[in-house]
């Protein structure tokens, strides 16, 4: 790039309110198998988003208003239909560095600084564990599987077994949450969840500073939450 792109005016209310509403019959239309005005396009981009901005991936991934400034110059260049969770694909360094994710590496951890992610093909569940598993999923997941993805939980192999904490077991069972192990887990727990917080918090600024003409797509942490009410339109440009 050779420039900042620089958005035009805000559109008026009526004019935002018209704009929601054609992107939205667009892609009502094409879920619909009707024949749309036109194709609508969804913005979704990770590491592009990096290059976009002529920055490396690792800033992308780790510095939030950093990520959402170049996010929202995109989205208000290129004007999609729909906008994806763009912060929540490619933001969540600083998550990941918290929890000590195992299953992928990243820009500046594990991969060059401009290298988007690698997965890394692991066995987190063995072919002799299935009885384990099936007898006590909740215990597998919890002692077994979590410490197996992620750092943070590694103390929790030593939890209790709790179906077994009943009557007088319950005050003899709890010992182990006394153990450094497990103490040490719970704190890298809180430290890491208030960072996934930070970044979470950091998301929906993000997703609500953007035109209020484009359509929102559902994530994880929104898709569950039923609503009957059509989306606010809103003129205001972010600032």
């Amino acid at each position: 790039m050779t420039g900042v792109y620089e958005p035009p005016p805000a559109p008026a209310e009526a004019e935002a309110r018209a704009l929601h509403d054609a992107r939205l019959q667009r892609l009502l239309d094409c879920a619909a198998l009707k024949q749309p005005d036109r194709m609508p396009v969804t913005f979704y981009a990770t590491f592009w988003l990096a290059k976009y901005g002529g920055i490396s991936c690792k800033q992308l991934m780790h510095d939030y208003a950093l990520h959402r400034e170049v996010s929202e110059r995109a989205v208000l260049e290129f004007e999609p239909d729909a906008i994806g969770p763009l912060l929540q694909m490619s933001g969540m360094g600083r998550a990941l560095e918290a929890i000590g994710f195992k299953q992928l590496q990243w820009p500046g951890h594990g991969v060059g600084d401009h290298q988007p992610f690698q997965y890394l093909d692991r066995e987190y569940m063995t072919a002799d564990e299935y009885d384990d598993f099936i007898f006590d999923p909740t215990g597998f997941y919890l002692q077994k599987y979590l410490p197996r993805v992620a750092s943070a939980f590694e103390g929790f192999d030593q939890l209790p077994v709790f179906p077994g904490l009943h009557y007088f077991r319950l005050v003899n069972g709890i010992r182990p949450f006394a153990r450094p192990a497990v103490r040490e887990s719970f704190e890298k727990l809180v430290a890491a969840a208030e960072e996934s917080e930070r970044f979470f918090q950091h998301h929906r600024r993000s997703m609500r500073a953007w035109p209020r003409s484009a359509i929102r797509c559902p994530t994880a942490a929104t898709r569950s939450r039923p609503t009957t009410s059509s989306p606010t339109i809103s003129a205001a440009r972010p600032g």
